[in-house]
């Protein structure tokens, strides 16, 4: 029975059609690739982590670094905030303190906590109505 199948695996590899010659592409991918190349890279969420450093500057604080795994985060969580200043369920990982605020400046916890230069961070804001919500990640 396994040579039966073995030879029919065989005999079906060693059939190539007559009128194609063997490194042929199939139609498909080559649509397929034409495809990919007209796709645009996703916009960037703008990151509100400059008018945080701003803030902190004017404190004689450090600025923070921006990190993109954690600036993913926080444009993640600042989608699930709706219309009052609440942490959203969930964990914040890579971060390890969440700040989050409401008003026409950015306001949250940890904002004007000292923090090492270089400590890495994300930020984003958002309208809801007639109020502004942010978050603030730090790591």
């Amino acid at each position: 029975m396994t040579a039966l199948l073995l030879s029919l695996i065989l005999l079906q590899d060693d059939q190539k059609p007559a009128d194609k010659p063997a490194d042929a592409k199939p139609v498909a991918a080559e649509s397929e690739t034409k495809t990919e190349a007209k796709k645009e890279a996703p916009k960037p969420i703008p990151s509100s982590l400059e008018e945080v450093n701003r803030i902190r500057k004017s404190r004689g604080l450090h600025p923070f670094v921006l990190d993109e795994s954690i600036q993913k985060k926080a444009n993640e969580r600042i989608r699930m905030v709706y219309g009052y200043t609440h942490h959203p369920g969930g964990s914040f990982f890579p971060a390890r303190y969440e700040g989050v605020g409401g008003g026409n400046r950015f306001n949250t916890c940890y904002l004007y906590n000292y923090f090492p230069p270089g400590t890495k961070a994300g930020a984003a804001s958002r309208q809801w109505g007639g109020t502004k919500l942010h978050i603030l990640l730090v790591r």
